[in-house]
């Protein structure tokens, strides 16, 4: 909050401050980040059950001979 003359002063979330006439007060949010849906999450997992199914499949295969 900034008072008409200038100064400045934090307000904590459950107290009520007395605000004077002219008084500006501002008001800090955080900007929202953006998501990325590139798709990486879902290429992460088929790469790893395709590392998977060729390790069972050479297993497999090593136990036949």
């Amino acid at each position: 909050m900034i008072f008409p003359n200038g100064k400045s002063k934090a307000i904590g979330f459950f107290k009520n401050p007395k605000i004077l006439p002219d008084s500006r007060i501002l008001v800090n949010r955080k900007a929202k980040k953006e998501r990325k849906n590139d798709g990486t999450g879902l290429q992460n997992a088929v790469n790893v059950v395709t590392v998977l199914v060729s390790l069972l499949t050479s297993a497999i295969l090593a136990t036949k001979l």
